[in-house]
């Protein structure tokens, strides 16, 4: 299960790159979109996979507690979006494309630095001899 989460991180790494080098192309995607029910079920379905995945396989990683811990915030967020409901979360989406826009370069900092401690995280330890 440890490659499964190497491979989320990097394709969070990728996103972030994504958004560090065309942040107005993500963003803009996701604006133009916000209303689709997929976008919705695609937030609740994705964190609920990351998030069990992390609990799940917390044993193999070099840090199990804190790998638990970001899975169960990551259920978190999937029941706060299941209680707001789909409309709340497009209101969600809208005012935070809105007012974080001038912050993006710091969130593709942000997704560099998780994707990368996740890599890391589940990159098994050398043993020395």
């Amino acid at each position: 299960m440890s490659k499964i989460i190497q491979t989320i991180g990097l394709l969070i790494m990728l996103a972030g790159i994504l958004i560090m080098i065309d942040p107005d192309r993500l963003l803009d995607w996701i604006a133009d979109n916000e209303s689709q029910n997929w976008l919705y079920y695609g937030a609740i379905f994705g964190r609920l996979i990351i998030g069990i995945l992390l609990i799940k396989s917390s044993s193999e990683s070099r840090y199990p507690i804190i790998i638990k811990y970001l899975g169960y915030l990551f259920i978190i967020a999937v029941l706060i979006f299941i209680v707001i409901g789909q409309n709340h979360f497009q209101q969600l989406i809208s005012y935070l494309i809105h007012n974080f826009r001038p912050y993006t370069p710091l969130s593709s900092f942000m997704a560099l630095g998780f994707g990368g401690f996740l890599i890391y995280a589940f990159t098994p330890n050398r043993k020395s001899t």
